[in-house]
């Protein structure tokens, strides 16, 4: 995939999983066609299943190595699913802010900025959006389902 100037080896950094407007439809979508066609396609089915693993383990990751992190600040950094983008579709970081939201290990710090937050289309993002309900740490952001 390297090779293919399309792509090239920039977009293959290691993150915190993959994300995006079309490729988590396109996995999803892979593993529904094998399955309608009787087959269980075992490896796209753990692709799916690392990338999601991969989100959960962050929080874990950040206690086993600050300790305990109510009242600690964290900032994330790289919202974008990738790189020279603000398209926050499906970005893997909305799964690890939800999952500090969730643990109530989140604050006000930083909330403003994320609310702005714009898709590079001009499809609001997922925070901000009256519909979704609010966490209810002092942050107040929007939980993703």
């Amino acid at each position: 995939m390297g090779l293919d100037r399309r792509i090239g080896t920039s977009y293959l950094n290691p993150g915190i999983g993959y994300g995006g407007s079309c490729f988590p439809k396109d996995v999803s979508f892979l593993k529904l066609l094998a399955g309608n066609s009787g087959y269980h396609f075992q490896l796209v089915s753990a692709v799916i299943e690392v990338n999601d693993l991969q989100k959960r383990r962050v929080v874990t990751k950040l206690q086993q190595r600050l300790g305990n992190l109510r009242g600690k600040t964290i900032a994330l950094l790289g919202l974008a699913f990738k790189p020279n983008t603000d398209d926050m579709r499906e970005a893997p970081s909305l799964v690890l802010a939800a999952r500090l939201r969730a643990r109530r290990d989140c604050g006000p710090k930083g909330r403003r900025s994320a609310r702005g937050t714009r898709s590079s289309r001009g499809i609001p993002s997922s925070t901000g959006s009256p519909s979704l309900p609010r966490c209810s740490t002092p942050c107040g952001m929007p939980m993703r389902p």
